[in-house]
């Protein structure tokens, strides 16, 4: 008897010690929940246009940009305008049905790549005249609510329901092409830094 007892409290405390997740079955994280101290860090930004939110990534400048008004439960509140410093390959031809498409792939958690088109051709217009402005064909922008950013949120609520956080499995690798021989720039980042939450909840602070 005093055997089947010990056996007993051996298999609960294995059972106690597997389970270390602080959330019940079922329960997602709150957005707050997703962030912590590792990941890229987000800096404030003073230049002569102003302040933002921003980063650098193998030499190119990330401005974060805020949606305040999106259930950041469901959504990812954050976009990221990345500047590549060299002309993307967009579709830049106004006489081609593709026009702002440019084809990129992109990976989450270090899996395999992904094949999409990206509509850009708001991104490579001025909003003032609708003309096309060269200068923009090196910015990318990937809009909060994005499917991917979406993903990768998804993602990093289940990692940390499991209580996963510590493993690097929430970034980001998107391949921007950059001419036509297929030749990409590499843009990776962890956008679940403290720093990051810090900044949406200043930016948002009266509707959160």
């Amino acid at each position: 008897m005093k055997h089947l007892c010990a056996l007993t409290l051996l298999l609960l405390s294995v059972d106690t010690m597997a389970n270390t997740s602080p959330f019940s079955a079922g329960q997602i994280p709150t957005f707050q929940q997703l962030f912590d101290n590792t990941g890229t860090v987000l800096n404030n930004i003073t230049n002569k246009t102003g302040s933002y939110y921003g980063t650098r990534v193998n030499g190119m400048d990330i401005h974060v940009t805020f949606d305040c008004t999106v259930d950041s439960s469901k959504t990812f509140p954050m976009g990221l305008l990345i500047n590549a410093k060299q002309n993307l390959q967009y579709q830049a031809n106004f006489m081609e049905p593709n026009f702002g498409i440019i084809q990129l792939e992109y990976a989450i958690n270090d899996e395999s790549f992904r094949r999409i088109a990206h509509q850009g051709a708001n991104d490579m217009m001025s909003s003032q005249d609708h003309l096309l402005k060269p200068d923009r064909l090196s910015r990318f922008n990937l809009p909060s609510g994005h499917s991917i950013l979406n993903q990768v949120m998804r993602d990093r609520q289940q990692y940390v329901q499991k209580n996963q956080a510590g493993q690097d499995s929430h970034s980001i690798t998107i391949m921007l092409p950059v001419s036509a021989a297929q030749d990409s720039i590499a843009v990776k980042l962890n956008p679940f830094h403290i720093s990051w939450l810090n900044a949406y909840t200043t930016t948002c602070q009266n509707t959160i």
